[in-house]
């Protein structure tokens, strides 16, 4: 089976003028994947092909690489829970429990790492995904965010 990998180039800074070749370049981004293997396999490459265009050019290279969040897993138990709850809310045909897994950096990883949870996602229409710069948050959804919460909090206190 294929194991996704994407590799961000996010930031590129380098001078200030167009026609003068800089003293020093900045390319920061990101590396995502599900595999550990395939990010510790991808943060050696790139590393490798910095000190290998690096040589080429007669330059030196900085690597530097920072792990931030882990992967995001919810527990079985606790995704179950807010499953039943969201579709008390919205029905069952509204809710997915079976989201495949996601790219994404999430902090809340540091939570469920600690504790069980789960990180769920609330549907907001039709618009751009999140941190596009065109996206546009649907403030219609708060009231189905706000009784998700509310019945979940009174479903984990009921006795």
């Amino acid at each position: 089976p294929t194991e996704s990998l994407v590799i961000s180039v996010t930031k590129l800074n380098a001078g200030q003028a167009y026609n003068i070749i800089p003293e020093r370049a900045e390319i920061a981004g990101t590396v995502r994947t599900l595999s550990p293997i395939l990010r510790d396999f991808a943060e050696k490459q790139i590393e490798a092909c910095a000190e290998n265009i690096a040589r080429a050019s007669g330059a030196k290279v900085e690597f530097q690489h920072r792990r931030l969040e882990p992967l995001t897993v919810n527990h079985p138990d606790q995704t179950r829970r807010a499953t039943e709850v969201a579709r008390a809310l919205v029905g069952h045909s509204s809710v997915n429990p079976k989201v495949k897994p996601s790219l994404g950096s999430e902090d809340f990883a540091y939570m469920l790492e600690a504790r069980p949870g789960a990180c769920i996602l609330l549907g907001n229409g039709s618009t751009a995904a999140l941190h596009n710069p065109t996206y546009d948050f649907n403030d219609e959804a708060l009231p189905y965010g706000i009784g998700y919460w509310v019945n979940l909090a009174e479903a984990a206190l009921a006795p």
